[in-house]
């Protein structure tokens, strides 16, 4: 049984976010959550998000409470970043020329599974 999260159309770089879920992928859950909670970049605070989200729908799933869980029996199974659509603003450059500025998004997935 597997517990999913997706968030969509953060303002966040993704390149940024794939460095973090490289840390996480493959640990606990327990251990996931205590790594994000301590990590300054701004991509943490989202992903941190995710796993609790993954962990509290693979409980709905199971029928349990949050707080029954057991967290250190999940496993962050997929934890990835991919890119989501950029704004294009367009903003006074040099001489009155317009410059464009870009704002990235990101889509986070995050898939935790029970470790047998």
């Amino acid at each position: 049984m597997k517990g999913i999260a997706k968030i969509k159309y953060l303002r966040t770089s993704y390149k940024k976010s794939k460095r973090i879920c490289e840390l996480v992928k493959g640990k606990t859950a327990k251990q996931a959550l205590d790594i994000l909670y301590f990590l300054p970049q701004k991509p943490a605070k989202f992903l941190y998000k995710a796993v609790k989200s993954a962990c509290n729908s693979w409980a709905v799933k199971k029928g349990v409470k949050f707080e029954d869980v057991d967290l250190n029996n999940l496993l962050v199974k997929v934890c990835k970043a991919d890119k989501g659509p950029t704004w294009r603003i367009l903003r006074p450059g040099f001489r009155g020329s317009p410059a464009i500025a870009r704002r990235h998004t990101a889509h986070f997935t995050v898939i935790v599974e029970e470790v047998k």
